[in-house]
Parts: structure tokens; C-alpha cells; sequence
């Protein structure tokens, strides 16, 4: 066999292993949906499939329109096909995790060839960030795939200019996007547009053709989106004023910002951290572009392509006043593609070149410190959070920790592509261990499985659930049919903690559900010793008649103030 040939076998046999460890094996662990996005997002699929409507997603009956529904059909196809399971919810958004790394590594391929395009997608699949939110059900994991195979469409733009071949670019960029606007609204659109723009206006320059191109592919994305907006404000009239002016212009300017009040450098500390470990790379990528005598035009491209697709991005969410670490992750393809850039000219030679080789050295070592100081940062985050770490769970974040040296030290001993492969492997170990070890027992304080098992068991629900400042999203997802069919808005509510503080009475037979957090902080006005009370999880519940009783001794100096 030679050389050339069995090298491509080992590539493909260490990617597809890494691909299971990241995208597969999660599967395996125990753990529940987590409240309030992940749980809610699985409790409207699974109403969707049980009520077969496909085009308005519901929760409790009630419309949910504060998200598209691309990732709704998904999570509603994984349902139906594979059962109301945990695994069920989570497989979506693992495939499209796979996905946007598949992608990642086309485009790289696209400039820097296959080699590139491998670095690039490893990269990708091993970045701290869009490792995490592949294994949790939400929404922006399935923009990337879109964003970059819009990017993909319309990079040949960037050295071809015959009209058919940008027409052709333009549809089938417009197709992507018209599935990204499915997914986020208008997000796509933006990341596609600052990520391409740049790079056609400096290789082709401010020609006509290019904006005829970039009108076609949003006009044929309006088309792919167009049916189901169109349906739901059937549906709903108003819809479209509330999502597209409300939630993204006046959302975004200020106006009815949700997530708003973050300071301007909110995405700083998530792209540094969740960067990790390839973050550390991109000034190589970039001083590798801007040195002279440059390498290559298609690396100079590709460093422009994810240099504006990076600094845009950044700057886009940073300016709008709703800031949601999630709202980032379209940017960190561009994050993977510098990182690859910065070790190509390392991977294939033996030595690799002086030039820039101390820089890859410098980062590498940076890489591997600065990773395991945040493994070992989150493991002592998690009392913060209520969970206990015994001498097994430090001994497992101490291995964890310790395995980062690795790649240093393969560098070290002039082994540059285990160096590169060690660094992906350790994030793989790494998420292994944490879903393995840690996960689960913090994940047990952001769930409603046990206080759903509670009610399961008892084979009844309370006439009216008041769950005091907790969204209820998994809670619904878990419970047995027959009880999941009686709930409705009306039945379950959330309210806030001074409305269950100042209740003067309850209708009969209600319960309040409290988080043990929650009821930790009403024990200066409640004996919990002897208000009845049971427990489910980290759930307490209790009866209303003798919470608000408590709360009335409480306030008034009685009995019940400990």
C-alpha cells in the first residue's frame, strides 16, 4: 500500500471516529432535558406530532411564535420516527452540529484544498462553543450549515463572472438562505451577506453583476420562506409585523429588546472561551495572509472570507441591544477556517517550515493551557450551581485536565500532525468525560423529569400548577399521555415570586411547584420543617392553602418565621 493512500485511510478513519465520539456517542448518557430552551423546544415538537399541525408550533395549546419552524420540523421528524425520547430530541441537532462541520470543511476545501478542508472541519467539529450547543435542542445550531453552503454557492463569484454561472450561484445561494430565514429569521441573511460581500468586492470589484447576484439570492430565499410566513400570518394575523418588525428591528435597536442590558463586550469572553482551543490561531492565520511574499491569492482569500466573516459577525451582534450568547455561533466557522490556515503549512512537512513555526508552537502551548484551566474552572463553577463534586468527579476533571498536555508535547517532539490531532481529540475526551461524569448531575437541577416521573406515579395533576419562577418547558415533554392531554395555559403557569409572595388565596386544589433555590430563599418566612411539603428532584412541592398560610405567619411575625 503506499504512503499517499494509506495517509487518506487514517484521516478518514480518525475523522469518522472523532465524528462518533462528538456527534454519536452523546447519545449514549443519561442525561435530561434541559430547562427552560431545550425542554421547551421538545414539548412543542412532540404537540406537534401528537396533534398533527405542522404549521404553527403550540405549547400547551397556545401558539409559540417567537421561533420559525425549520428546527421544529426536524425535532418533529426525529419524534415521529424514532419515539418521545431524550435521543429523539437531541439527534436534530447533532446532525446539524455534523452538518455545519461538514460544511465548514467544503468551503475551506472550496480555497485551500482538501487538506485545508479537512484542518478546517476537524476544527470546526472540535471548537469548545458549537461542540456544546450540538448536544443541546436548539435552534441556531442548524443556521451554519445553511450559512456556509450560501458562502459555499457564491465564493466561485469571487473568480468567475460569466452570467450563467452567477445566476446559477445566486439560486442556489438563495435556496440556503431561504432555509436559514426558516431557521433564525433574518440572521442568516446577515452573517451570509458580511462573510461573501467583502471578499466579491475586493477580488471582482463594485460591478453590477454583484448586486444583481446578491438581489436574486435574497429574492429567491423570500420565495423558499415565503409559504409558511405566509400560512402562519393566515394564521395569525400580525404575525409578520410582530417577528420581523418587533422582535428583529425594534429587538435589535432597543426597542423590545428581551435579552437586552449586556454590556458592549458581552461576545468577548464567548468567543475567546468558546474559541477554544483553535481561537488562539487565527493571528497566525492572519500574519500568514499579510506577509510578504504572500503564500497564495487562496489563502489571502480565505483568511478576507473569515476575517470579515469573524469581525462582521462580531460586530453585528455586539451593536444590537438583545445579546444571547447563541446569537454568535454563525461566526465560528470563520473562527475554524483561520485555524486552518495557521497549521496547513505545518501538517505535511517534515520539518515543517521555520517560518511561523514558533507562532503554531507559542499557540499550541496556549491552547493546550488555557483549555485545561477552563476545564478545571467549570468543575469548581459547579457548586455555584448547587452540585457537590465528590473525589471521583475531581479525580476525572484532573485526568481531563492533564490529557491538554498532550499535544504540547507531540509538538514538542516534532510530531505535527498528532499535534493537530491530539488537540481535537482532547476536546472529544474532554466532552466525553463531562457528559459521562459532570453533566448529569448538574443537569438534574435544570430539569422537570423528576417532578413529570412524581406525577406520572401518582397517575393524577393538581386542578391548577403554579410554578414560581421556572418555565415549565420539559415538564409537559416527560408526563404519560393521558395527564399531558389535561394540561392547558390556564391549568399551568409560571409566576413571579412576589406574586406567590403577596397571594391571599388560590383556587382549590393548587399546587406551587418551587425549585429547592427558591425555596431555600422563602425559609426566613416559612418552616419548611412543618408546612407540608413533597419533593421530586429539585423540586418541593407544595399545597397553596398552607404556602400562602405560611407566608401570611411569616410576614406577620408568627410561627412560621425561623
Amino acid at each position: 500500500m503506499n504512503v499517499p493512500l494509506r495517509r487518506r485511510r487514517m484521516v478518514l478513519a480518525f475523522a469518522a471516529a472523532l465524528s462518533l465520539a462528538i456527534f454519536g456517542l452523546p447519545l449514549a448518557f443519561d442525561v435530561p432535558l434541559l430547562d427552560p430552551d431545550e425542554g421547551l423546544h421538545a414539548s412543542i415538537a412532540r404537540e406537534m406530532v401528537e396533534r398533527g399541525e405542522y404549521v404553527t408550533p403550540a405549547f400547551l395549546g397556545e401558539a409559540f411564535l417567537d421561533k420559525p419552524i425549520l428546527f421544529f420540523w426536524a425535532q418533529a421528524l426525529s419524534l415521529g420516527l424514532l419515539g418521545y425520547s431524550e435521543q429523539a430530541v437531541r439527534v436534530p441537532g447533532l446532525l446539524f452540529g455534523w452538518l455545519g462541520a461538514l460544511t465548514t470543511g467544503l468551503v475551506a476545501a472550496r480555497l485551500l484544498g482538501a487538506r485545508g478542508g479537512v484542518l478546517a472541519g476537524v476544527a470546526y467539529a472540535t471548537l469548545f462553543f458549537p461542540v456544546a450547543l450540538a448536544q443541546a435542542a436548539v435552534h441556531d445550531i442548524a443556521l451554519v450549515p445553511c450559512v456556509n453552503l450560501a458562502v459555499l454557492a457564491l465564493l466561485p463569484l469571487a473568480s468567475e463572472a460569466e452570467p450563467p454561472r452567477w445566476v446559477r450561484a445566486a439560486i442556489v445561494a438563495g435556496l440556503w438562505l431561504g432555509l436559514s430565514v426558516l431557521t433564525k429569521g433574518l440572521a442568516g441573511l446577515v452573517f451570509a451577506g458580511l462573510a461573501i460581500a467583502p471578499v466579491l468586492v475586493l477580488r471582482r470589484g463594485p460591478r453590477p453583476w454583484l448586486v444583481s447576484a446578491g438581489l436574486l439570492a435574497v429574492g429567491i430565499a423570500a420565495l423558499v420562506a415565503a409559504p409558511w410566513y405566509l400560512a402562519m400570518e393566515a394564521a395569525h394575523p400580525g404575525y409578520l409585523h410582530y417577528y420581523f418588525l418587533e422582535r428583529h428591528v425594534e429587538g435589535y435597536a432597543g426597542g423590545t429588546a428581551r435579552h437586552g442590558g449586556a454590556p458592549w463586550w458581552y461576545y468577548g469572553p464567548v468567543l475567546l472561551a468558546g474559541g477554544l482551543p483553535w481561537m488562539v490561531f487565527v493571528p497566525e492565520a492572519i500574519r500568514v495572509a499579510v506577509r510578504r511574499p504572500t503564500p497564495s491569492q487562496a489563502t489571502n482569500t480565505a483568511v478576507v472570507l473569515a476575517t470579515s466573516w469573524l469581525v462582521g459577525g462580531v460586530a453585528f451582534v455586539s451593536l444590537g441591544s438583545a445579546k444571547l450568547s447563541t446569537y454568535l455561533l454563525p461566526a465560528f466557522p470563520a473562527v475554524a477556517l483561520l485555524g486552518s490556515v495557521a497549521w496547513l503549512p505545518h501538517i505535511d512537512r517534515e520539518p515543517p517550515p521555520q517560518t511561523g513555526g514558533s507562532w503554531v508552537r507559542v499557540g499550541t502551548w496556549i491552547a493546550c493551557v488555557t483549555s485545561a484551566v477552563a476545564v478545571v474552572a467549570a468543575a469548581f463553577a459547579m457548586p455555584w450551581y448547587g452540585v457537590t463534586l465528590g473525589a471521583s468527579h475531581w479525580a476525572l476533571v484532573g485526568a481531563a485536565a492533564a490529557i491538554w498536555l498532550m499535544p504540547a508535547l507531540a509538538w514538542e517532539r516534532g510530531w505535527w500532525q498528532v499535534s493537530f490531532a491530539a488537540l481535537a481529540a482532547c476536546t472529544a475526551v474532554t466532552l466525553l468525560a463531562g457528559l459521562g461524569g459532570l453533566v448529569p448531575a448538574l443537569a438534574s437541577r435544570f430539569t422537570a423529569r423528576d417532578l413529570a416521573r412524581h406525577y406520572n406515579l401518582a397517575g393524577d395533576l393538581p386542578a391548577h400548577l403554579l410554578f414560581v419562577d421556572e418555565r415549565v418547558g420539559s415538564f409537559p415533554f416527560y408526563l404519560s399521555p393521558p395527564l399531558r392531554s389535561r394540561l392547558s395555559p390556564e391549568r399551568v403557569r409560571m409566576i413571579t415570586p412576589s406574586e406567590a409572595f403577596t397571594m391571599r388565596a388560590a383556587p382549590q386544589d393548587t399546587a406551587f411547584i418551587l425549585t429547592d433555590d427558591r425555596a431555600a430563599s422563602l425559609a426566613t418566612f416559612v418552616d419548611w420543617t412543618t408546612t407540608p411539603s413533597e419533593r421530586a428532584g429539585h423540586h418541593v412541592i407544595v399545597p397553596a392553602e398552607a404556602l400562602i398560610s405560611a407566608l401570611k405567619a411569616g410576614r406577620s411575625g408568627g410561627p412560621a418565621v425561623r
